[in-house]
């Protein structure tokens, strides 16, 4: 019988057990299942006000009991869109595990007979997590080096994460239990290798199209990772796991550093593949990752449409270095065709102290098809020249706005700038600072006269600004530091 033939009655026997987006797809099939299904829609509206986001701040929210609560009425679990995992939350329920001192709910944690709960749950995923070998990876850590299992995440080690208190293991079934999750905002603390495990194995088995339609994440759209001490850094390896989840679409990091792991690499993104991921936003702020381990995220991303990347210091890394010419080749290489708005900046001068790494001395753009915006600082578009040399004395200004000959001698007279910007450029933003005054002068000459190899590029779409000076070229507004990007607000109340 068809399903409009039905009499109200069991039509509104079959809307009692639809989730919300299957009882709006109901409703707006004609006019009277949308009176039908009128009250229910209110009360799956009054429910996802109530419990769209899991909090764990503090003592808002213990992730145990929101599993308890979902493992007893598994309908809960429709109404969470995002799970907000900050550094303040209590991550250990046997022993005093905090960053910020005792955290209020110590020693509270789950009953005996919670715990056969949580276990009997772990147990039904077995034909997700089976044992698959005995392959190990080498997990790359600020401190140290840990072993860990690919891709076999065996139950056994989840029920021992659950008997010796750690909420990853919470964590790992909740997300079989949220299947509309679509942001997850979290600050990475120590001990999390059975999440970092689960999702490798997610990463790895939405490959299989066997298996992908089983996986939790499939409405997964936005990801922050941050990192939780103000020294040290999250690895990449979290990056790649994310980008494998086909629904994602932005993923942000801050304080993230140095290469993703050779074995993840390998397991998630072996020479000769295709780019698989759908994200269509890299947000990397207060970051430092070799530039090589950055090449490995940019080219797994099929589209990518914009990209922000704000270059942290050695407090993130003393392994890596920012430098921007060799991101920006890296972006060329793997974005010229997708990339409609591109911001790279560096928020410390000490990229490059004691090392010596070979760069292209300019990078163009001319090969960009979409870009759009361009934000960043003029050294990294301007052609090196001659290496300064290191000496104090010769890094002091001299007094009353003279300079000295060399520093002349060693600006490109004949360089414009927009013979290297993609012909489809319409926004330019360039700031930072500039070897010389007579450099300055040159720019301000150049922006004088349009230009031919940017027809779209005009001056109420340009802004030019010295560091140093409230000296600018163009009409366009600032837009401001990366801490006023739109994304930026992913991260209130992580990191450090």
């Amino acid at each position: 019988m068809a399903l409009f033939a039905l009499p109200p009655e069991l039509k509104l026997n079959v809307i009692e057990f639809l989730d919300p987006d299957s009882t709006l797809n109901f409703a707006l099939t004609c006019r009277d299942h949308a009176t039908l299904a009128n009250s229910t829609l209110k009360e799956h509206g009054r429910l996802l006000s109530e419990w769209k986001v899991v909090d764990t701040t503090d003592v808002r929210t213990l992730l145990w009991r929101v599993l308890r609560e979902v493992l007893i009425d598994p309908r809960q679990g429709w109404y969470i869109r995002e799970l907000n995992l900050p550094a303040t939350r209590q991550y250990n329920w046997n022993v005093n595990e905090s960053l910020y001192g005792t955290h209020p709910n110590n020693g509270v944690g789950p009953s005996e007979e919670d715990k056969g709960l949580f276990i009997k749950a772990a147990r039904n995923l077995r034909h997700l997590y089976p044992v698959t070998g005995t392959k190990t990876v080498l997990r790359q850590h600020p401190r140290s080096t840990e072993i860990l299992p690919f891709p076999q995440l065996t139950i056994a080690s989840i029920e021992d994460r659950i008997h010796r208190g750690f909420e990853d293991a919470i964590i790992i079934l909740l997300l079989h239990y949220y299947p509309y999750l679509t942001t997850i905002r979290h600050t990475v603390v120590h001990q999390e290798e059975c999440l970092e495990t689960a999702l490798w194995h997610i990463a790895h088995e939405y490959k299989n199209p066997m298996i992908a339609p089983m996986l939790p994440l499939k409405h997964l759209r936005t990801v922050a990772i941050a990192y939780y001490d103000t020294e040290g850094s999250v690895s990449p390896d979290w990056a790649c796991y994310y980008l494998c989840i086909p629904s994602l679409k932005i993923f942000a990091a801050q304080g993230m550093g140095d290469s993703p792991s050779r074995q993840v690499q390998r397991s998630l993104f072996p020479n000769g593949a295709v780019p698989c991921s759908n994200v269509a936003e890299l947000f990397l702020w207060d970051c430092r990752f070799d530039v090589d381990g950055l090449a490995v995220v940019l080219a797994a991303v099929r589209h990518l449409e914009k990209f922000t990347y704000h270059g942290g210091g050695s407090t993130v890394s003393e392994t890596s270095s920012y430098q921007a010419k060799r991101v920006l080749e890296a972006v060329v290489t793997y974005a010229a065709h997708s990339l409609e708005e591109l911001s790279l900046g560096q928020g410390y001068v000490d990229d490059d102290l004691g090392l010596d790494i070979p760069g292209p001395t300019v990078v163009s753009l001319r090969s960009f098809r979409k870009l759009r915006i361009l934000d960043c600082e003029w050294s990294v578009l301007r052609p090196e020249t001659e290496e300064e040399e290191e000496d104090s004395q010769h890094d002091e200004p001299l007094e009353e706005g003279f300079h000295r000959a060399e520093d002349d001698e060693n600006t490109d007279t004949e360089f414009d700038v927009r013979t290297i910007l993609p012909e489809c450029i319409e926004e330019l933003h360039l700031g930072g600072e500039f070897k010389v005054y007579e450099e300055w002068e040159r720019l301000e000459d150049t922006f004088d006269t349009p230009s031919v190899s940017t027809p779209h590029l005009t001056v109420d779409k340009t802004c030019l600004q010295r560091s140093d000076s409230d000296r600018r070229i163009g009409d366009a507004e600032s837009r401001g530091g990366v801490w006023s990007h739109p994304l930026a607000q992913l991260f209130e109340g992580h990191g450090y």
